[in-house]
């Protein structure tokens, strides 16, 4: 315990930092960064990739806000539009306007026009 209070004084940490980074160098013989933020794919949002893949396919014109409301009314879940679009984005769906300023079609995947 003294070895991790005095390690936490050289490095400027806190005494509990020292002690939990001590004892990670006994046990495994080095201190590592433990991971941070939530895992791949366990968001609240992935079990709805489907339901949001179909609303899409009904109508490719919906907007953000239509769909967080329509995913809302449909199984209770709120949603940020952005965290929708994030979801979609990651699913291989964009949307490129065309030249004349109006909305093209939705399209999937990463095409070349």
């Amino acid at each position: 315990m003294r070895c991790g209070r005095a390690a936490a004084l050289r490095l400027k940490l806190s005494p509990a930092t020292g002690a939990r980074w001590g004892l990670a160098i006994r046990r495994t013989g080095q201190a590592r960064a433990a991971p941070q933020g939530r895992p791949r794919g366990k968001g609240k949002l992935d079990p709805h990739r489907s339901f949001l893949i179909e609303l899409i396919d009904q109508d490719g014109d919906m907007t953000m806000p239509e769909l967080a409301g329509a995913l809302v009314d449909a199984t209770g879940v709120q949603a940020h539009p952005d965290a929708i679009g994030r979801i979609l984005r990651k699913l291989g769906f964009t949307y490129k306007k065309d030249g004349g300023r109006n909305r093209a079609t939705p399209r999937k995947g990463k095409e070349t026009a």
